[in-house]
């Protein structure tokens, strides 16, 4: 199945902020693959940020094009990704990406959302804003039920997988934390953006006061 489900998530929780963002997942993904920001920093032992990889490597990290849904060949030259790896598998490993500036939009083709039989399953995603926590997406099946909806999209059966073009739009961010409690988590074509975009936005001039006020004139003598 080929569609996008659109939840909106308020977030609640002692440790959640109070603030609603619309999710949206598909399973159409790109048909190009886009490099993706180095990590400004990362956290916790065994922490190892990969900013540009093709291919699989079996118990280590596997790529998001490498899916039933993917219009790429994962092994080809272009079809670059990016990873977190734990390599120490016991404790939160994570990477932060600091974008300069904040935006309302943020996307990425999402390979880890997992299994939710699997021991270890609680790859993560945060955003910032000013440093203060706007939004946060665990994927583990107890965790939202939207994650449940990504899970079971993106493992339709046993023995194959499906990837996942994630978009969170609806809140202001300009910081990215990603976690990863086993293995790696992988991702493609991440992008933070503004929505409309300025640039292109087209701005229709509002006549001048007086000639509205004339019109209104017009207007009553006919």
């Amino acid at each position: 199945m080929i569609g996008t489900i659109a939840l909106a998530l308020a977030l609640l929780g002692p440790f959640a902020p109070a603030r609603a963002a619309t999710v949206s997942y598909s399973l159409e993904l790109p048909t190009a693959a886009t490099e993706n920001p180095d990590a400004t920093s990362l956290g916790g032992d065994g922490a190892r940020f990969e900013p540009v990889l093709t291919g699989s490597l079996q118990d280590k990290w596997l790529s998001p094009w490498d899916a039933a849904n993917s219009p790429l060949d994962p092994d080809d030259a272009g079809s670059v990704y990016s990873a977190l790896l734990n390599n120490t598998g016991r404790t939160l490993v994570t990477a932060t990406f600091d974008f300069g500036k904040a935006f309302n939009r943020l996307s990425l083709v999402w390979g880890s959302a997992g299994s939710p039989t699997a021991a270890f399953n609680a790859n993560s995603l945060a955003l910032f804003l000013n440093g203060n926590l706007v939004f946060h997406m665990a994927d583990s099946p107890l965790a939202d039920e939207s994650l449940d909806a990504l899970i079971a999209l993106t493992i339709p059966s046993p023995g194959t997988r499906n990837s996942m073009l994630v978009t969170i739009s609806g809140l202001r961010f300009d910081r990215m934390v990603i976690g990863a409690d086993h293995r790696a988590f992988e991702f493609a074509n991440l992008l933070a953006a503004e929505f409309p975009d300025p640039r292109t936005t087209t701005v229709v001039p509002v006549p001048a006061a007086g000639l509205l006020l004339a019109a209104a004139l017009g207007g009553l003598a006919l």
